[in-house]
């Protein structure tokens, strides 16, 4: 808004100009169409440049959407991680308890040889699964955090591009004022 106050003081300026520069002598007649060509001139390019300023805030407004969904999506993925972190901790309890139940059941003693070789085996290759899972989650994590990040860029950007056009704008309209005189 202080770049539409702006836009207003100077097209104010303008028409100050305008009228004192045709003052009371005859031509004013003659002035008048200039005048009013002037007016209207400035004031489409002062709609132009507020349209100009809002789409830029209006599509910044639409990444700044995109960075927040980007940054729940990681969170999302740290909690689907966990959940399937947990899920390879149950399967291998279950698989230890059934391998501990069968054998056992065959007679076997549990407190060293292949069942304690096996039980190694299997709680390493748990470990490693959720290493693996931890790793592939905050690759994932830190992807969306990244894109959120260049969501938030693109709004700054989209934002200062719409200032900029609305800017340029006026002064185009002003230049061309300033030469017809």
């Amino acid at each position: 808004m202080e770049f539409a106050a702006a836009a207003l003081s100077s097209l104010a300026s303008t028409l100050g100009q305008g009228v004192s520069a045709v003052g009371g002598s005859v031509a004013a007649g003659a002035g008048s169409g200039s005048l009013f060509t002037s007016i209207l001139q400035g004031g489409a390019s002062l709609v132009g440049a507020m349209g100009a300023l809002r789409a830029g805030q209006a599509q910044a407004e639409a990444y700044r959407m995109q960075a927040a969904d980007a940054r729940i999506d990681a969170r999302q993925e740290d909690i689907a991680g966990m959940q399937r972190e947990d899920g390879l901790k149950r399967k291998l309890l279950a698989s230890l308890g059934e391998r501990a139940a069968a054998t056992a059941a065959s007679g076997v003693d549990l407190s060293f040889g292949t069942p304690v070789v096996a039980r190694d085996q299997a709680m390493e290759d748990a470990n490693r699964a959720v290493a693996m899972n931890q790793g592939e989650t905050e690759l994932r994590r830190s992807r969306l955090m990244a894109r959120a990040a260049s969501y938030q860029r693109m709004a700054s950007e989209a934002e200062s591009a719409g200032a900029i056009k609305g800017f340029g704008s006026l002064l185009l309209t002003a230049g061309s004022i300033g030469r017809r005189g």
